[in-house]
Order: structure tokens, then C-alpha cells, then sequence
């Protein structure tokens, strides 16, 4: 439960402190993009909880570390300029740099695994739509033999007969023929 709460504060961390303040969540613990720790932990008395929320800051370093974007820095072009002495060929660099396109993916893969998970969640439906109908028969063999059980002590030789001519003409065939 602890770490639900704790996940859900870590993916809602960028959002407004008002936000948070609706919800219940004091601003002196959240505020920004930054976390306070210690009054989370000094609000937490078992020792399992503290444990918990440790590993859940754990987690959600691990998850704002990953967020950041790694190598991409922003070129100081005007910068770049008045260093080399030569504006015109670094003019040329970026002009030729922002004109630069990463060429997309055209590989037909999602198509491929969007039009096989197609063709398996139609299998899994009329799978399922089998299964729906085999649970009524099997519920309604269970109520039969729930119902034969409970008649088992009381019913008698003649109402089985009764229910079962083939077995009523058998008995009586072997009865005549002195078989019993």
C-alpha cells in the first residue's frame, strides 16, 4: 500500500504543488520537483514502512536519473563564433546542422505485430466466448448431479424406473428371464 502511495507521488512530483495540496499532500513534503525525504520518513512509525520507503526512494532516483536526457547538449553557436575567429564557416556548421534530419524507421514491424495481435485477441475471444458456454454446461451437470446426490437417500427403486424406461425394460426382461 505504501508503495502504491509512494508511486504515485514520484509520477505526479512534476506536477503543481496546488495540485498535490488538493489531494491531501502537504506542500512542505513536495514542493517543485523535489521531494522531502525526511518528513515522508518522520511520518512513517514501523520499522516495515521505513524499510519500504526506502526502497521506493530508491526507485524513484533510479526513475528521475533515467528521465534526464544523457549527451544531448545545447551548442553555443554565438559562442562557437567569437572562439574560432572564423563566424562565417561556423554560420555554415549550423545552418548545415539544423538542416540535419535523422532519417525515420521504415521497417513494417508494427504493422506486422499490430496486425498478429489482432488475429490472437480475436482467437482469445472466441476462446473465451467457448468458455463462457462450456461453464454453463458444466454448471448445469453440477446442479444435476447436486440434485441426484440429494435425492440419493430418499429416492426409491420404482421413481428411477420411472425416470428411465430402457432401464425399466431391462430389469424387467431379467426378471422374466430369471437372470437376477
Amino acid at each position: 500500500m505504501l508503495r502504491l502511495a509512494g508511486l504515485k507521488c514520484a509520477r505526479q512530483v512534476l506536477a503543481p504543488v496546488t495540485e498535490f495540496a488538493a489531494r491531501g499532500m502537504s506542500s512542505a513534503v513536495v514542493s517543485g520537483d523535489k521531494i522531502d525525504w525526511d518528513a515522508v520518513t518522520s511520518s512513517i512509525d514501523s520499522a516495515a514502512g521505513k524499510r519500504e520507503l526506502s526502497n521506493l526512494r530508491t526507485i524513484y532516483l533510479d526513475i528521475m536519473s533515467n528521465m534526464k536526457p544523457k549527451g544531448s547538449v545545447v551548442i553555443d553557436w554565438e559562442d562557437h563564433k567569437k572562439a574560432s575567429g572564423q563566424p562565417e564557416l561556423v554560420a555554415k556548421y549550423e545552418e548545415a546542422f539544423k538542416k540535419l534530419q535523422v532519417p525515420k524507421y521504415q521497417g513494417d514491424d508494427a504493422a506486422k505485430v499490430s496486425a498478429h495481435f489482432a488475429e490472437l485477441e480475436k482467437e482469445a475471444t472466441i476462446a473465451s466466448a467457448a468458455s463462457e458456454k462450456r461453464i454453463i454446461e458444466l454448471e448445469a451437470e453440477l446442479a444435476q448431479a447436486q440434485n441426484a446426490m440429494s435425492k440419493l437417500e430418499t429416492i426409491t427403486i420404482d421413481e428411477i424406473l420411472e425416470e428411465d424406461p430402457k432401464l425399466k425394460e431391462e430389469v424387467q426382461s431379467a426378471i422374466r428371464a430369471g437372470e437376477w
